[in-house]
C-alpha cells in the first residue's frame, strides 16, 4: 500500500495534476505534492512533495516512477 501510495503521488506531481494537498498510508503522509508546468519537449521536470513519518518504525523510500517518465530521481531537500 505505501509503495502504491507513494508511486501515485509522484504520479501525480509528475503531471501537474495533483489536486489534493495530502494523501495518507498508514503512519505515512505525503503533503502537498505539486510540479511547475514545463515547456513542449522540456527534457526534464520536478516534482515536490514532504513525506512524513509519524508512525515509530522508520522507513524509507527506496524508488519512485512515473507513467510520465522513462526515469526518476529522487533528491532530498532539508
Amino acid at each position: 500500500m505505501r509503495r502504491l501510495l507513494l508511486a501515485t503521488a509522484v504520479a501525480l506531481a509528475a503531471a501537474g495534476a495533483a489536486l489534493a494537498h495530502e494523501y495518507a498510508a498508514g503512519a505515512l503522509r505525503i503533503d502537498h505534492p505539486w510540479t511547475r508546468p514545463t515547456a513542449a519537449g522540456a527534457p526534464t521536470a520536478a516534482g515536490y512533495m514532504e513525506i512524513t513519518n509519524t508512525g515509530r518504525t522508520a522507513d524509507r523510500l527506496v524508488s519512485a516512477s512515473s507513467a510520465h517518465a522513462a526515469r526518476v530521481e529522487i533528491h532530498q531537500s532539508s
